[in-house]
């Protein structure tokens, strides 16, 4: 009876051994993914502070972000990665070499600022993912019925904002203008003034 017992614990000790090496392992790689991350975001950060724009550099983070978001949703700095990497493709398809490129960067930073509503519905810039969205829509793939949509959006949900007033002044008047119709347009006021 007693070496029963003993292959008991014995076994009770092992497989809590396992499950703390389990612990142990999920912990060095969450801390393998954070040195990751905050070393791409270090070099992103800098390049963008100097007006750089890095596809490479800046593809990587935004890859590393997700990923990360996706392993550790529960981490606090998880919705700030995936904001920063959202702006950053956001930049990557403004400068985009080709139609293909920018309709993929711009649709990778529509979808992780949806991700960040959905997923982080507390998170504090929660606001300006939805105009984000709307500028994608409207700065880079001239969708403006959807960029409308996403401005009008913003304009219900924070309509004490700073940034409301003019929102609405622009949707309602400059939306989906050339520059050449907008240039027209200030000549026709400046005649009527």
């Amino acid at each position: 009876m007693k070496l029963r017992f003993f292959y008991f614990l014995l076994l009770i000790v092992m497989l809590g051994s396992c499950n703390s090496n389990k612990e142990s392992s999920t912990l060095g790689t969450k801390g393998k993914e954070q040195t990751e991350i905050l070393q791409a975001l270090q070099v992103v950060d800098s390049l963008y502070q100097n007006k750089v724009i890095d596809i490479p550099q800046m593809s990587h983070f935004v890859t590393t972000a997700k990923q990360f978001a996706e392993n550790y949703p529960e981490d606090k700095m998880a919705p700030h990665y995936l904001f920063k990497a959202g702006v950053l493709s956001m930049e990557m398809a403004g400068i985009a070499n080709n139609k293909t490129e920018t309709v993929r960067f711009a649709q990778d930073a529509i979808n992780i600022f949806n991700d960040i509503q959905k997923v982080y519905p507390d998170f504090e810039d929660i606001r300006l993912c939805i105009y984000n969205r709307g500028v994608v829509y409207d700065n880079i793939l001239h969708d403006y019925r959807s960029a409308e949509i996403e401005f009008r959006d913003y304009i219900h949900k924070y309509p004490q904002d700073a940034n409301t007033e003019w929102l609405i002044e622009y949707v309602d008047k400059y939306l989906g203008k050339t520059t050449d119709e907008l240039a027209s347009e200030i000549i026709v006021d400046s005649k009527k003034n």
